[in-house]
Parts: C-alpha cells; structure tokens; sequence
C-alpha cells in the first residue's frame, strides 16, 4: 500500500474524485500528480529516484485542482505517508508554501508553518547525520558552494555574523545583494 489507510487519505481521495467528477477546466487550475512523482523510479524532475515502477506522468495520474485543494493536497500527502515517503512530502510541502514568485506565494498560518518548519528541520538533522540515507542529496557542487559561503562570511545562516561594513562590501563584490533579499522578504511578510 502507498498510502496509510487514515482519515487524511480518505480525505485526500475525496478531494481528488470531486475534482475529476466536476473536471476544474474553467477558471485557474493546477496540475497535480495523484500518486506524486517523486514515489517513482523513472521521474522525469531532478532529485533521486523514488520506489514505484510506472510512468509518473500517466495522464491517469494528472488531476486539476483548485490552488486551496493543492495546498490541502499536499498537508494531507504529509499526514498520509510514512518513512522516506513522509520525507519526500514535508518538503514538497514546505517548498511550496516558501520557494517561488512572491505573488505565487501561499499564505499559511502560523500553525501550519510551525508544523512544516519542524519536519523541514527534522528532515534536515537527519540528512545531515547520514546524508546516505536521505532522501535529497546535496551534490559536490552545491557543497562546496556553501562551505566557501561560510568561510567567506556570506551563507545565510550566519544571520548576525556580518557586519554593516561587510555588507557594503559584499554589494559591491556582487555576491550578495542584501537588499534584494531584504526586499523579497518584506514584500512575503506584509503580503504584497
């Protein structure tokens, strides 16, 4: 079985079999995977290969959601499954609710994001202890990239580590823009 046999998955499929039936063609829509892609060997994204023989993107395996129901969607894949499955959810999940276009950006509250933010962290001290048994890898390059980051003084997680004056410098290096990043975070708090 995929998923656990819970109320969230009855939910889920409830969801999903009112959307097939009322067929979302009109007015905006979002494509999902019912069975995520991710779950499969041959996936057509990046990121490592899941455990499902198949084709992920069987048109079988599409339905269109409304943007509230994928989001409901993907809290419930994350209640639904277990283990490395349950991994790969959290941050499908949490990559939705925080990467993308300001504008695209969905509200959560701070519930949700309490609740996203620890299974992210947990999923991240785990991949850090064993990073073999992780279900996202950081490649050589990405590593490397962050450790000359932190030596550098210019990783993100160094939040008060650097100084006004290494600030202006860094601008002007060009390796990192503050106010960019100051900007795109201001505009997602106040929600413009």
């Amino acid at each position: 079985m995929i998923f656990i046999n819970n109320k969230y998955t009855r939910c889920y499929y409830a969801i999903i079999r009112k959307a097939m039936a009322q067929n979302n063609s009109n007015g905006y829509t979002e494509k999902h995977h019912i069975i995520p892609e991710s779950f499969y060997k041959n996936r057509a994204r990046k990121g490592p290969a899941g455990w499902l023989d198949g084709n992920p993107n069987d048109i079988v395996n599409f339905v269109n959601l409304t943007a509230k129901e994928h989001w409901v969607c993907h809290l419930l894949l994350c209640k639904m499954t277990t283990g490395l499955a349950a991994t790969k959810m959290n941050n499908a999940a949490w990559r939705l609710a925080t990467l993308g276009k300001t504008s695209n950006k969905i509200r959560i509250t701070s519930r949700q994001y309490e609740a996203l933010k620890r299974k992210h962290s947990a999923d991240t001290k785990e991949r850090n202890k064993d990073p073999d048994k992780c279900a996202f890898k950081q490649s050589a390059v990405q590593s490397k990239i962050q450790q000359n980051r932190v030596a550098a003084g210019t990783h993100h997680m160094l939040g008060g580590v650097i100084q006004r004056g290494t600030q202006e410098n860094l601008l002007k290096e060009g390796k990192h823009n503050f106010k960019q990043t100051y900007a795109r975070h201001q505009a997602f708090n106040f929600g413009l």
